[in-house]
This record gives structure tokens, sequence and C-alpha cells, in this order.
């Protein structure tokens, strides 16, 4: 288990493993907001690939890179960023997770972007500072449920330019059989 050496605490323990067990199984994670490095250490050992981004106003001794180095982390590439609201909405298609510990107060338009715009699976977790809680949205590919939906249909009634007329019995009809004929017009 990696390292937190600075006694800056933006969140709780509790909360921590709390975003963790939200975020496990994701293989490509963007953290906005990492402070000095507390959810960054966490989220290190169970992505594949850890993004970091963070306003450039911020200042921290032991910072990230002090993290990086004592416990060797090398799957985190870190910056900051003049805007970290349009760096999520120019890159949230590289990642599969997004966990988001700053602007609280544009999480809500973020999280309609994101709805409108993912183009495959997302999950977005954030430290919701009004109910000070942790969320998380799934976001699914709007498109890709629109085709899913439209194969069922298809399965379910073939389009055919002809109606679908019952052909006459020869033989009288069991009052517990129900036949069912789709007429399309």
């Amino acid at each position: 288990m990696n390292e937190y050496i600075n006694k800056f605490m933006r969140i709780s323990s509790e909360k921590e493993n709390d975003i963790v067990s939200k975020l496990i199984g994701k293989k490509n994670i963007l953290e906005v907001g990492y402070y000095a490095g507390q959810m960054s250490v966490r989220l290190s050992e169970i992505a594949v690939n850890l993004t970091c981004i963070d306003l450039v106003n911020k200042f921290f001794s032991p910072d990230l890179n002090d993290h990086i180095k004592r416990n060797m982390i090398s799957n985190i590439k870190y910056s900051l960023v003049d805007d970290v609201i349009q760096y999520v909405e120019e890159h949230h298609s590289e990642f599969d997770a997004i966990y988001v510990d700053e602007s609280h107060d544009k999480i809500q338009d973020l999280i309609t972007f994101l709805e409108q715009n993912a183009k495959s699976p997302l999950t977005f977790v954030y430290n919701d500072g009004e109910t000070d809680s942790i969320k998380s949205v799934e976001i699914v590919d709007p498109i890709k449920v629109k085709e899913v939906e439209k194969e069922t249909f298809t399965e379910m009634a073939p389009v055919s330019n002809t109606t679908a007329v019952p052909k006459k019995r020869a033989s009288k009809q069991s009052k517990t059989t129900t036949k069912w004929y789709l007429v399309i017009e």
C-alpha cells in the first residue's frame, strides 16, 4: 500500500475508501483536483493509468510529485491547467472513470455535458460539497442504448410491406391457444 506523507488531509479515510470502492475495476481514471495527492496515492493502487489535473494556484509540500517519488509510482501523470472543466470536456473520452473534487459549483453542468456527449460508459464520482458526501453517476452511451432498443424491436417485429392475415383453419382452434398477428401499415 502506498504511503501518503503530507499532513494535509482533504477528505476522511472513510470517504477515501468510498471513492476507491466506486472506482475499483476502472482502468483509466481522471482525478480532477489532486491537491497534495491524497486520493492520487490511493487511486494509483487500483488504476492502470491515472491522470491528475489541478488548478495552477495551489501549492503543497510535500506535493504529488514527492509522493510519486517516495512510493515509486509509475502509473500517474499529472499537470496543472487553467480550466479543469474545459479539460474534462475536451478529454473525457480518454477515461472510463472521473473523480472530481474541484469546481463544486459546476459539477451538475458537467454531469449534464457528459450525459449528452459521452460515447462510452463512464463512472463519474464527485465530492458533493453541499451534502458533504461522495456521490457517483453511471453515464452510458446514449447512441448505443438507442441501437440496442432498435435491434430488440427489429427482432420482435420484422419490417414487412404486407399485412399478415390469418389463414382459414380446417380444424377448430383450442380455447387455450392464442395467436398473435403483427399488422404493419
